[in-house]
This record gives structure tokens, C-alpha cells and sequence, in this order.
């Protein structure tokens, strides 16, 4: 599920709340009447509780429908377009030179932690995966995802500090040097630089459930607060005072480092970007669902108001609390003028 996905069932869970609010009231309702009788209140508490049921009813299965509804085309692709990049990345013609070209390779590290997995993300791979397997595959993969270690793995504090320490760690040690005389550590980083860019990206803009999930303007910040980082990085890439390794040339290390932060810096600009839009989007789904519950209570409030009487112009209610107390005040007029027995 989505973060939609989850608002909505958020929601749903709401309206039920409101819905047993609303049979507690008709409840108390029916008591009064059993204390001093009226078969027309009677009948006007079982037609509010049928209205109350037949809105949750309503309100339930248009969530429903929107959930189910929802294309997976766009998951889809998102999904296609990272692993295409994880490809370029490791096993075109262009990861070939990453043992050559130090600035290759940053552009490598960069497509590695930044772009491929945000995108992944966004392709939410555990829904695909159990969309497409059976019901005894789902059932497996929903207890490794739900699993205490898994769900425990991305949360966003120590991913950012991987994330962001990985960075550091690799390119201002000897750790780049290592790796590029050791094919085997060099193939086991890209793994690594991959697994941590995930763990990062799947709680920022991942549309897959996940335990730990931040409001949208607190992931921002998180940006935000990691983009000076990468600056920095690249520009101390930059201004080395020798290589980064035997291979290359202090130009070419200086190039890569420009290189570095400009794209680093375009790679996680973008991210911002989808970020901030999934956050209106969501802005605009509860605008909907509130607009959506103003208008059945007021329906709500207009057919209560029609039952004691009251000839509303269009446009216009009355408050449910002032409905409560006419119909209480009708309900004891009802009682005292009841038949009397010889």
C-alpha cells in the first residue's frame, strides 16, 4: 500500500469511529424513548441508524473503489526505469571505465545511491511482487517485509547517517584506492552503495508500507539538511591536494569532485521535487474526504431537520447538536400528550 493507501485506510478507520459515536447517540436516543414511550420516535431512531449505516456503507466502498482503482502503470514504469538504470550503472559498456575514470565512477556512485533507488522505490516493488505471485508467495514475502528486522532496517535517522557517511567514508579514505585494486571489494561497494541508497530513499519518497514514515515537510528537511553535505563532498573532492588513487590524474580527481556535487545536487533536487508533489497530492485526497463528509452530514443534518419539520432554504442546516436537542424536546412532547387509560 501506499502512503494514499494507508491515509485512506486511515480514514476509513475514522469514519467507523464516527460511525459507533453516532450509534451510541441513537442508542441513548431509543432508551429516552423506551422511558417515555412515542412510536414515532421510534421509528425516527431505527431511520437514523439505518441513514448512519447505509453512510458508512456508502463512505466505506468509495474508499474501496478509489484504492482499487489506482493504476499500477506509473509503479510500473518507475520501477522498469530503475532497474534500467542499475544496469547502466553496473553492466553497460559505460561501468566499464569505472576502474579508469574517477569521474566515472562518481557518476556510477551517484546513479547507484540516488537515482535507481528512489526510483525502485517509487515503483513500489513489494506491491508488484505480491500482486503478481500466489496467495501462498504473498503470505512469504508479507511475513519477511513485516518481519521485526526488516521494518526496523530504514529507519530514516540511521539511514541518513549511512547515507551520507558511506559518501564521506569511501572518498575521503583510502577505501576508493582499495576498491579499485580489488575487483571483488569493488563489485561487494556497489552493492553496498545500492542497499544504503535504498534503505534511505524507501521512507523519503517509497510508496510501499513501510514502519517508519515521516510527514512530508519533516523528509524535506531531511533533504534539505543532507544537500550541504553532498556540496561539501564534492567540492573537498575537488580541492585534493593529490589523487584519489595512482590511476588518475589530480585534474581528473578535481573534475570528478565538479562533477560530484553538480549532479548529486540535480539527483536529489529532483527527489525534492516528488516529494513535494506527492505531499499535494495527498493535500488534495483529504481535501476530498472532508469535502466528502461536510456534504453527507449535511445531508444528514437537512433529512433529521425535514423529519421535526423544518423547511430549510437550499444551501443551508442546522447544527447536529441543536437537532438533538429538538428532537429530545419532540420526544417528551410525544410522552406527555400520549393516550390516557380510564
Amino acid at each position: 500500500m501506499s502512503d494514499g493507501t494507508e491515509a485512506d485506510l486511515r480514514a476509513l478507520r475514522a469514519e467507523m469511529t464516527q460511525l459507533r459515536e453516532d450509534l451510541s447517540k441513537i442508542s441513548g436516543t431509543m432508551q429516552d424513548v423506551i422511558r417515555h414511550g412515542g412510536a414515532e420516535a421510534m421509528q425516527r431512531a431505527q431511520r437514523s441508524a439505518e441513514q448512519a449505516q447505509d453512510k458508512a456503507k456508502r463512505t466505506a466502498q468509495s474508499l474501496v473503489d478509489e484504492i482499487e482503482g489506482r493504476p499500477v502503470t506509473s509503479a510500473l514504469a518507475a520501477f522498469s526505469a530503475g532497474i534500467v538504470v542499475v544496469f547502466v550503472a553496473v553492466g553497460s559498456g559505460f561501468a566499464a571505465y569505472d576502474t579508469v575514470s574517477v569521474t566515472v565512477h562518481v557518476i556510477q556512485h551517484v546513479l547507484l545511491m540516488m537515482v535507481a533507488p528512489p526510483l525502485l522505490a517509487l515503483g513500489k516493488p513489494v506491491t508488484l511482487l505480491t500482486q503478481a505471485a500466489s496467495r501462498a508467495n504473498q503470505v512469504r514475502v508479507l511475513k519477511v517485509v513485516h518481519s521485526p528486522v526488516v521494518a526496523a532496517l530504514p529507519f530514516p535517522v540511521v539511514a541518513w547517517f549511512l547515507y551520507y557517511g558511506t559518501m564521506y567514508a569511501y572518498f575521503m579514505t583510502g577505501l576508493y584506492a582499495y576498491s579499485i585494486s580489488h575487483p571483488l571489494f569493488h563489485d561487494a561497494t556497489h552493492l553496498w552503495f545500492f542497499a544504503v541508497g535504498y534503505l534511505f530513499w524507501h521512507p523519503i519518497v517509497g510508496l510501499d508500507p513501510a514502519r517508519w514514515r515521516w510527514p512530508h515537510p519533516v523528509r524535506m528537511a531531511s533533504l534539505f539538511l543532507g544537500m550541504p553535505f553532498e556540496a561539501f563532498l564534492g567540492i573537498g573532492i575537488a580541492q585534493l591536494p593529490r589523487p584519489l588513487d595512482q590511476i588518475n590524474t589530480l585534474a581528473a580527481t578535481h573534475s570528478a569532485g565538479d562533477t560530484f556535487w553538480i549532479v548529486s545536487m540535480m539527483a536529489t533536487g529532483l527527489c525534492l521535487a516528488v516529494v513535494v508533489l506527492q505531499w499535494f497530492r495527498q493535500l488534495d485526497r483529504e481535501t476530498v474526504r472532508v469535502d466528502r463528509r461536510i456534504e453527507a452530514t449535511t445531508a444528514e443534518n437537512r433529512a433529521r431537520a425535514e423529519d421535526l419539520g423544518i423547511d430549510l432554504p437550499e444551501g443551508c442546516t442546522v447544527p447536529w447538536w441543536r437537532l438533538e436537542e429538538l428532537e429530545l424536546q419532540k420526544v417528551r412532547q410525544q410522552a406527555a400528550s400520549g393516550p390516557t387509560t380510564d
